[in-house]
């Protein structure tokens, strides 16, 4: 090995533990930490499946196997916090499985942390007409080749770059430093790509089957993301305020781990 590869590995090692410590700083004290999830039961969480609704699960999108919660993928649903949440840190661990469904089937794996989540019942009754089933929340995006985006669902509002954006319709927002491979309909090109998709030049999520570690900071109007130590994602002038936190089965096989939770003092807005 050459001693400019042996630097440039220093280099890169020393930029993944600066960026890890960068977050860690941020992070509040873990006392009072809520475990959202103990590795044995679903105890703090409700489920909801399309066609099902709240709480009947026969079809076992959700269930716990050896300490994960394992997440289908199909039907469309969620497990969500029974506790509504404002200010907090979230720290979460996440991998993606193999099975791919629906309309999803074969194309880039979809998940995705929706937080501050409100009229959850109500748009959950109007899917039965609509097929709409995600509230009005703003989204933490897990998806490969995207995770760390931003998605304003029913009309959520954030500000980036000092760009407010926000819509009925649903409004996504790339990460930090992510490679522009183009739109079709408003949405990236890689959404419609083959599963296993990754991004070309700043992939900040760790390779099919590894764990990874996300992290995020709602206080105030203020939110923050990180993929794997790394700084993706800052918002401020959040539309929303408080409401459940709700991980989605949306197509795609995955599995969480360790998520805690620490409450922040409400800051004013």
């Amino acid at each position: 090995m050459t001693l400019t590869r042996h630097r440039s590995i220093r280099q890169l090692l020393a930029l993944q533990v600066l960026a890890t410590m960068l977050s860690a700083a941020e992070a509040p004290p873990a006392e009072g930490a809520v475990q959202l999830f103990d590795g044995k039961s679903l105890e703090n969480f409700d489920t909801f499946v399309f066609g099902q609704g709240f709480n009947h699960d026969p079809e076992q999108v959700f269930r716990v196997v050896d300490g994960m919660i394992r997440v289908e993928g199909m039907p469309y649903g969620y497990f969500i916090t029974k506790e509504d949440y404002g200010d907090f840190f979230l720290r979460t661990e996440f991998k993606w499985g193999e099975e791919t469904h629906g309309r999803r089937k074969g194309k880039t794996r979809d998940s995705g942390i929706l937080y501050r989540a409100v009229d959850v019942k109500k748009q959950a009754e109007a899917a039965k007409s609509n097929g709409t089933i995600w509230p009005k929340a703003l989204e933490f995006q897990i998806m490969e080749g995207g995770t760390g985006d931003v998605i304003l669902l029913g009309g959520a509002e954030l500000t980036v770059n000092g760009v407010r954006k926000g819509g009925a319709r649903g409004i996504q927002i790339d990460r930090f430093n992510k490679t522009d491979l183009g739109r079709q309909d408003g949405w990236p090109t890689h959404y419609r790509a083959p599963s296993g998709f990754r991004d070309p030049n700043d992939e900040v999520e760790k390779r099919h089957g590894e764990w990874n570690v996300l992290e995020m900071i709602a206080e105030g109007n203020h939110v923050k993301y990180w993929v794997n130590g790394t700084l993706v994602m800052e918002g401020s002038d959040a539309s929303l305020a408080k409401g459940k936190i709700l991980f989605q089965s949306e197509g795609a096989e995955l599995f969480f781990r360790s998520i805690e939770l620490r409450p922040l003092e409400a800051k004013e807005r």
